[in-house]
């Protein structure tokens, strides 16, 4: 209910001035006594309608001097608009309160005084305010969080189940923004004010820890708030309660990388843990737990400052064979969620690659290359077919294809293959004698690897032959591209002696989206490495055929470089899938399935211990066109390692692991000052178990208005005044 409220309302006890007005105009009255006369007669009706009009002006004065009095005295007593809010027990005033708890994980802050967090601290001031409403108010509660918004929907009168509601509210792992929250709570308010006409107040009130990431749409004024802004204007007031925390320190883990140092198909890594500090008060070291597959293995200290950021390496030697999962957990701080984090991964990296053959044994050279060895530990499952065979192939049942001197890349496959690698794979492309550019072109333009003016990211161009084998291009220069890294650290390798006496030119457009790994000494690019959604293409500018004959287009395929080229490769796309592959909680990832066991049942083990059943779902690939089967994850909310099992006839015939990590965004404790709040939400600065609210400077005050008027009666007073002297002295002078 809006209320007029004082700051010093014992000075309106000065109202009785307002007599004073009165008692002048009575006095000044003039009494007369009346006598008779006959030659007066003929003027008293002039004169009677004189007196009137001057006891109409007299009257409209003394009013004009009260009016400028009770200004006055208004404009000091202080007064200023709000809400006032009934006690308990009172009769209600048909107000409609929606409560807006913070509970994104910055929430989970503890205060180094009280033990509390934030949102503790949120829970007790909405349940006060809750307990203090009176008879026949309602209540919704909504929380800010991208998880869960709605707690209490449907507006409830039932104080002690909205109280308990909110006592049951936990932090959500994940952020949230303001902005839809209050486009929510909006709808709902204007939904129930139809339903109830009674409502015919609604009041908003916001209990916050004040963190920025939560605000920055409102500090913003983001074009797109607008609308709800307005709809709460006119449906009733905003109020915010201050729950911040005054922590101690919090230490995040932000990242969580894996590299191989020997190699994909090696059993040995390195972990790199990096650590931000955002605040500390102590000059304490900071421990680092590690633990594989939810085994501890060791624990390290480092020192870091405030604002600092420091990187731990952790290796892994000697790994069984198969997937694992790394966890590492830094000392407990102020802010427990950001302390942990996991990542999964595979030692060595399991593949399966098909080699397709344009030409007699244009892939041997390729499969050499990734299993250099035949046995059954070897990581690598190669699986070679020709042209006419890849037509029939399903394509998700592999990590990479090799196309290798194919003459015709068809649109149906060319389809195919980029849904293939936007999908996570890697497709590695080598030219031919017989090779159509043209529909390769095609390919590229399709992928849509990058353009300048119009141009896809790579065009094959002409291919460039030299008249003998004794001029063949040598001298391959490596780039900076981390595929390259072991020939730059080794630059007696033998990869620059490389001879080619053939190649296809390639024109790179120069935005970067497709990367030169390799090149000639001419400067033609040899190996481009183009990242294509999820997956890569690695293009080659000269074919890999091992042989002896005169039309050969290079030795890269029998060269010893070769094998480490491939290996390189593979390193590179194994460590940025793994990044891939481990996502943040609440994207809720879509996994394709392979249909070569049939209809397939997935289960997921979540960290909590809960397992969830997921059916297959059918779709259409947008880029190839084609229908394929995939799963998708509903409730990856929770950070942590989630085990993957996929069932064909009550039998287990794949497991993977999924691991979902908090999205570090509101660790800083980066809060903002009531001060730089729009104008139009009034502040409430703490919640109190009286019936009124406590408003900051932003309240409406209206002692400034109120003097402005009183000043505006004082000079049409003065003007009233000033304009009756003027004619009585006029009406002297012609007497």
């Amino acid at each position: 209910m809006f209320a007029l409220l004082f700051e010093s309302p014992e000075r309106l006890w000065w109202s009785f001035a307002l007599l004073i007005p009165l008692f002048v105009h009575l006095l000044r009255r003039r009494r007369f006594k009346s006598q008779p006369w006959g030659a007066m007669q003929f003027v008293l009706q002039a004169v009677q309608q004189e007196s009137q009009k001057a006891k109409l002006q007299n009257l409209l004065l003394m009013m004009l001097r009260v009016a400028v009095l009770a200004m006055f005295l208004f404009a000091v007593s202080a007064p200023s608009t709000g809400v006032l809010r009934p006690n308990m027990g009172e009769k209600s005033n048909g107000t409609h309160h929606i409560l807006i708890i913070d509970s994104t994980y910055s929430s989970g802050t503890i205060d180094g005084k009280t033990g509390l967090t934030a949102l503790e601290e949120a829970k007790q001031k909405a349940s006060e305010y809750v307990r203090s409403l009176p008879d026949g108010d309602v209540v919704s509660v909504l929380t800010i969080g991208d998880f869960q918004n709605w707690v209490i929907e449907v507006p409830g009168d039932d104080f002690q189940q909205v109280a308990t509601a909110i006592n049951e509210i936990q932090p959500q792992p994940i952020g949230g923004k303001l902005g839809r929250v209050f486009e929510l709570g909006a709808e709902l308010a204007a939904k129930s004010r139809e339903q109830d006409p009674k409502l015919f107040f609604t009041q908003f009130v916001v209990f916050s820890d004040m963190e920025r990431d939560v605000w920055d749409e409102i500090l913003l004024q983001d074009s797109l708030l607008q609308s709800s802004m307005e709809k709460i204007r006119e449906l009733g007031q905003l109020s915010v309660v201050d729950c911040r925390v005054d922590p101690v320190a919090n230490i995040a883990i932000k990242e969580l990388t894996i590299k191989y140092p020997q190699g994909a198909f090696a059993s040995e890594v390195i972990v790199f843990a990096e650590l931000d500090c955002y605040y500390k008060n102590t000059n304490s070291k900071v421990g680092i737990s590690w633990f594989l597959d939810n085994e501890f293995i060791v624990r390290d200290e480092v020192v870091i400052g405030p604002g600092e950021t420091t990187t731990i390496e952790m290796p892994l030697n000697n790994l069984s064979s198969g997937s694992h999962q790394i966890e590492a957990r830094l000392d407990e701080d102020s802010l427990l969620i950001d302390n942990c984090r996991w990542l999964a991964f595979d030692t060595p990296a399991r593949v399966r690659v098909l080699c397709v053959d344009g030409a007699k044994n244009a892939s041997v050279a390729v499969s050499l290359a990734f299993a250099p060895r035949n046995s059954p530990d070897w990581p690598v499952y190669v699986h070679t077919i020709n042209e006419v065979e890849f037509e029939q192939q399903h394509l998700e049942e592999f990590d990479v294809i090799a196309l290798c001197e194919l003459e015709v890349l068809s649109d149906f496959n060319a389809r195919r293959l980029l849904g293939f690698v936007k999908q996570g794979g890697t497709l590695l492309i080598t030219p031919g004698n017989s090779t159509d550019q043209s529909s390769y072109n095609r390919f590229y333009a399709s992928i849509s690897l990058g353009s300048v003016a119009n141009r896809p990211g790579i065009r094959w161009g002409k291919v460039v032959g030299n008249p003998s084998l004794d001029l063949a291009q040598s001298g391959v220069r490596v780039t900076n591209h981390p595929i390259a890294g072991l020939f730059r650290r080794n630059p007696k390798s033998g990869i620059g002696a490389l001879p080619v006496y053939k190649y296809v030119e390639l024109d790179v457009a120069s935005d970067r989206t497709s990367e030169i790994v390799l090149e000639l000494s001419n400067g033609a690019p040899l190996l481009m490495c183009s990242a294509v959604g999820k997956g890569y293409v690695l293009t080659l500018g000269t074919a890999v055929a091992i042989g002896q004959e005169e039309d050969r287009w290079s030795d890269l395929g029998a060269w010893p470089s070769f094998l480490p080229l491939i290996h390189e490769a593979m390193k590179y796309v194994v460590e940025q899938g793994v990044q891939i592959s481990n996502i943040n909680v609440g994207v809720f990832p879509e996994r394709r399935v392979p249909m070569q066991y049939g209809p397939v049942s997935i289960a997921v083990q979540g960290p909590d211990g809960q397992t969830h059943e997921y059916a297959m779902e059918f779709s259409r690939d947008s880029d190839s066109d084609e229908v394929y089967a995939y799963w998708w994850h509903t409730e990856f909310k929770t950070p942590g390692v989630y085990y993957v099992n996929q069932h064909s006839d009550d039998q287990v015939i794949d497991t993977s692991l999924v691991v979902g990590n908090l999205a570090v965004t509101e660790s800083a404790h980066d809060l903002i000052e009531f001060s730089t709040l729009p104008p139009f939400s009034n502040v409430r600065v703490d919640t109190r178990s009286e019936g009124s609210l406590e408003f900051s400077s932003n309240s409406r005050g209206l002692s400034r208005e109120l003097l402005m008027v009183t000043l505006i009666l004082m000079v049409l007073e003065t003007i009233s005044v000033t304009y009756r002297r003027r004619k009585y002295r006029q009406r002297r002078g012609h007497a």
